[in-house]
């Protein structure tokens, strides 16, 4: 940033009985009668004498103490001249004092000038401005394939050196999917369709509760995972946790031969083994429930129901 020369209007003064400028000193130190609308360095002054206009110099003010005044010589192109008691010294604007300032202001102009040249270079999208080559950036062996791929289909290698071929697969503008023949939910969670609820029961001994419905709306395939973490019995002797999954299909007249089930055994303590059940209906309900073989204990369930493949599916806890 450029730190222009201070400036007062209507600051006239003259030196001090009893001190004088020669043409000689540089730095000169001298004092002048009035020092109360000096403004603070530096600043360009100009002294004159008194008898004779003519006979001037342009001065800098580098330090202000009081009424003494320390200065550099032979500002703005004037040279040394001799001064006296009751000689002018006045804050003028001069030459010096416009240069400044046209020197800023072109300065800012070729610095303005300098970004718009840059931010227009950045704005463009075609073309090789630069003539940079695959080489260049580490492309010397890069293969530009001619044929032309359908708008919005994902690629997918041909099996050849660097080839690439059309999936027949597309994601739409709208982020649809479609061509997709098969897909594992088992091994792939899509975040969007995941629903999940999760609650605790306390089962009588020997009992059999309910903790859940899923509801179908619309036909589809829906995989279920249920994960139950069990604690209770006297002493807490009955802990463990198990998880099952469960695949089953339909919107209405489900039976039990439509669903599977695959049951993980995480840990178990005891050999009380809980039993979780799929029951369907014939109007898309499936009822979840949970069996406490112990024949002693009471146990507290803490279960979560999680959705990983179907958004037309809601959970609701009993």
């Amino acid at each position: 940033m450029t730190t222009f020369k201070k400036i007062a209007n209507r600051v006239s003064t003259t030196i001090k009985a009893g001190s004088s400028i020669n043409n000689t000193d540089d730095p000169v130190i001298f004092n002048v009668t009035d020092a109360s609308k000096l403004p603070a360095v530096s600043f360009y002054f100009t002294v004159e004498k008194l008898t004779d206009n003519s006979v001037y110099e342009i001065m800098l003010a580098t330090d202000v103490t009081g009424d003494q005044i320390t200065a550099t010589r032979e500002q703005d192109g004037t040279t040394k001249q001799t001064f006296s008691a009751g000689d002018l010294v006045q804050i003028r604007v001069i030459s010096a004092h416009i240069n400044d300032i046209t020197t800023a202001i072109g300065a800012l102009e070729s610095s303005i000038s300098n970004w718009d040249s840059a931010y227009s270079h950045s704005q463009l999208t075609s073309g090789n401005p630069h003539n940079v080559s695959a080489a260049d950036v580490g492309l010397s062996n890069a293969v530009l394939a001619s044929a032309v791929i359908d708008d919005n289909v994902l690629v997918r290698g041909d099996g050849g050196a660097r080839g690439v071929q059309g999936s027949g697969i597309t994601i739409d503008d709208s982020n649809n999917v479609s061509g997709i023949t098969e897909m594992s939910s088992q091994s792939l969670k899509i975040n969007s369709f995941k629903k999940n609820a999760v609650g605790w029961k306390s089962i009588a001994a020997n009992t059999t509760t309910n903790i859940a419905t899923l509801t179908m709306t619309s036909g589809s395939n829906t995989d279920l995972m249920v994960k139950i973490i069990i604690s209770g019995g006297e002493n807490q002797e009955e802990r463990g946790s198990i998880c099952q999954v469960a695949s089953f299909s339909g919107r209405s007249t489900l039976t039990p031969s439509q669903i599977s089930t695959t049951t993980t055994l995480w840990s178990q303590i005891s050999s009380s083994v809980p039993t979780i059940t799929f029951t369907p209906s014939d109007n898309g309900v499936v009822t979840i429930s949970i069996t406490n073989p112990n024949a002693t204990y009471a146990l507290s369930w803490a279960f979560d129901i999680e959705i990983l493949s179907n958004e037309n599916c809601n959970i609701t806890l009993l």
